[in-house]
């Protein structure tokens, strides 16, 4: 039966990881580009792997659907926080929305470091994303990151639990 309380320990502790981890990613985007379902994959595991640890390494049971999207949510706007505080630290100035203003706007491109050292056939595009198409490889990013901190917390939990009950039944 799925535990009736949201954990609250583990939901502190991953707002505080995604909020560090969000900045420092955002901070090493800013100079180095990213790659592409990188950031969203690293965030979205690392986060929810570090909170469990954190919590004394055992994560409790699936609290039911709705508590763990509504802790996903959670996770990820302050992920997405500390991406907009690392981007604007790294700046000269602290300007972090004019800056995704500008990309959005097609007046300023972001390296897209990950697609750039893929292959010479994507070089022509691959050096810069602006506007729609920035959006679409932030949109699978941010997809990518949803989904692991959604499901994580409880996956860890649930391999752990599987692997004492095969132990039980040798």
């Amino acid at each position: 039966m799925p535990n009736p309380k949201l954990p609250a320990g583990l939901l502190v502790k991953g707002l505080a990881l995604s909020l560090i981890l969000g900045a420092l990613l955002g901070y090493l985007r800013y100079w180095l580009g990213f790659f592409v379902l990188a950031q969203g994959a690293c965030l979205g595991l690392l986060t929810p792997w570090l909170s469990v640890k954190l919590s004394g390494g055992k994560s409790p049971e699936h609290p039911g659907f709705q508590k763990a999207l509504s802790m996903a949510m959670l996770w990820f706007l302050a992920c997405n926080l500390g991406l907009m505080i690392g981007f604007g630290l790294a700046q000269p100035w602290f300007d972090p929305v004019g800056w995704l203003g500008r990309i959005w706007e097609d007046r300023t491109a972001e390296f897209v470091f990950g697609v750039a050292s893929t292959a010479g056939m994507s070089r022509g595009w691959a050096m810069g994303a602006q506007g729609g198409f920035w959006l679409v490889l932030n949109l699978i990013d941010w997809a990518i990151m949803f989904f692991f901190l959604w499901i994580m917390p409880w996956s860890i939990h649930g391999s752990a639990s599987s692997g004492k009950k095969a132990q039980a039944a040798q």
